[in-house]
């Protein structure tokens, strides 16, 4: 009976050491993505003041128009992002 408790125990800290590490994975993409630290405190600040994540999704949006226009700028495609 021990053992399964062990077991079970083992299972949870592994899933929530994986949580943990997706969450700090995500928050590095984005420091490395953001120019300064001003455009990444205007990423994170609607996650780490408890708002709605409306805020985080239009920070990624801001990235994602960098990284196309970049893109569209290194292959000569003249497209508006």
């Amino acid at each position: 009976m021990i053992n399964y408790i062990v077991i079970i125990v083992l299972v949870l800290v592994i899933l929530l050491q994986e949580i943990v590490h997706s969450r700090e994975r995500k928050d590095l993409y984005t420091r490395l993505m953001a120019r300064d630290l001003y455009e990444y405190n205007q990423i994170t600040k609607g996650v780490r003041g408890g708002e709605s994540g409306d805020k985080t999704k239009q920070g990624t949006n801001i990235l994602k128009k960098r990284i196309d226009k970049s893109y569209h700028l290194l292959h000569g495609e003249q497209k508006e992002v």
